[in-house]
């Protein structure tokens, strides 16, 4: 939302912005803001998605925050299995990882009360091989006066930027900028080498 929302000033201001959106979260599908062992919960996933990738398998069911009352309390325990999986880098205390979460609880909050105002122009849709992908393909459309080109990549929502999958990615990437240049005839080329990648706000690497 973030994204489109910059796209859309942008837009309306005379000026020139191409929009790619990888697998995002419909808009619908944000949780409720007063249930924080939910929002919690999606804070973990978040993690454990990332240590997956990295071959450290790293889950902690709803119902297993559920059972702790206090949040400090729930807290400290998805800490202490997150360190156990060995899932998150060894110097991440509570103090740190309090303040993440509140971050990532703000970031939701200030989602679920923007109300977005449709963007002129269309929009690149990329969805990985999820459940979510029908949801997100009927879901982002209204929000552009045109209708988006949408298209799949491997992966769910955290391998499809990491490797292999973010190759089939760049490659798609590549072929929209590559598009979007010929378009203005410009006789500049786009190398496919990439670095970094970001995906729910936070640096995946390299």
């Amino acid at each position: 939302l973030r994204a489109v929302e910059l796209g859309r000033r942008l837009r309306e201001g005379g000026g020139e912005a191409r929009l790619s959106l990888v697998d995002p979260t419909p808009p619908q599908n944000l949780p409720k803001m007063d249930d924080v062992p939910l929002l919690l919960w999606l804070f973990v996933e978040l993690f454990g998605g990332f240590a997956t990738q990295k071959g450290q398998g790293f889950s902690v069911s709803l119902e297993e925050i559920r059972m702790l009352d206090k949040l400090d309390d729930q807290l400290s325990y998805v800490l202490l299995r997150a360190r156990m999986a060995k899932a998150i880098p060894a110097e991440l205390d509570t103090t740190e990882f309090t303040r993440l979460f509140t971050i990532f609880r703000r970031n939701m909050l200030a989602l679920k009360r923007y109300e977005p105002t449709r963007c002129p122009g269309g929009a690149h849709l990329a969805h990985s091989e999820t459940d979510q992908a029908e949801t997100i393909k009927s879901a982002w459309p209204p929000l552009f006066e045109e209708p988006p080109s949408v298209f799949s990549v491997p992966g769910t929502h955290y391998t499809c930027l990491r490797s292999p999958h973010v190759n089939v990615l760049a490659a798609q990437i590549e072929q929209i900028v590559q598009s979007a240049l010929e378009s203005v005839g410009s006789s500049l080329s786009v190398t496919r080498e990439p670095q970094l990648a970001t995906h729910d706000g936070l640096e995946l690497g390299k």
